[in-house]
């Protein structure tokens, strides 16, 4: 009787360890970052990339920077508004990045040569990083453009 006692309360004290871990891990912040490229209405070319950050976690989350990776391995942040965007449970951020703003080039390290965007990223302020899903392939549908410079890319949203 002892024994099936023991085992019994070693088995609800496993069930309980797995649920604590369980709502652990579900309660911290979660960034699901997604982009698509759109086509301009006059021109039907690509020009410019929509980025929506949701946080699907259940704390809120400060981003910093939308950073961005470049040719020759060089990265480099662009500070959001207001020094970060707060977003609670299942509130948003969005952005968009025309083919011809200054985040899609980046003059590298010791103003050697022009690196060319080629991936995007958000980074919170406890140094964390969320990588921004689709965006190496939204970026070099919206390099492959042929957009022409003079017309707008996008409105500001």
């Amino acid at each position: 009787m002892e024994t099936a006692l023991s085992a019994s309360a070693i088995i609800i004290s496993l069930i309980s360890l797995g649920v604590s871990v369980f709502v652990a891990l579900r309660d911290r912040a979660k960034l699901n970052a997604t982009c698509e490229v759109r086509k301009h209405d006059e021109t039907g070319e690509y020009s410019h990339i929509y980025i929506k950050a949701v946080n699907v976690g259940r704390r809120p989350i400060t981003l910093s920077y939308l950073m961005g990776i470049y040719t020759e391995n060089e990265k480099a942040g662009y500070l959001l508004e207001n020094g970060g965007a707060k977003l609670e449970e299942g509130a948003f951020l969005e952005r968009c990045i025309g083919k011809f703003d200054g985040m899609m080039i980046h003059t590298g390290r010791f103003g050697e040569k022009d690196c060319e965007l080629e991936d995007l990223y958000f980074e919170d302020s406890a140094g964390n990083q969320y990588p921004v899903n689709e965006a190496k392939e939204c970026v070099t549908k919206l390099w492959k453009s042929k957009h022409p410079l003079g017309v707008r890319t996008h409105f500001n949203s």
